[in-house]
């Protein structure tokens, strides 16, 4: 008959491995995000149906204003 006990605490010890793996994974990964530069993002011109909306002549209208 097998060992119900010793297959629990062997199951339980190595999920307890696995999950402590994932979480040094995590905080290291979340390391070299806070420590990286932050992403360039951009605001892409807006095609509609009649015509392009170039975003540096709104940004020229604005300043006029």
């Amino acid at each position: 008959m097998p060992d119900y006990k010793e297959m629990y605490v062997k199951l339980f010890q190595s999920q307890s491995r696995a999950i402590g793996i994932l979480q040094e994974a995590q905080l290291e990964t979340e390391g070299m995000y806070i420590d990286s530069d932050p992403p360039d993002i951009r605001l892409l011109p807006f095609a509609s149906k009649d015509k392009i909306i170039d975003t540096d002549d709104k940004a020229e209208e604005a300043d006029d204003e």
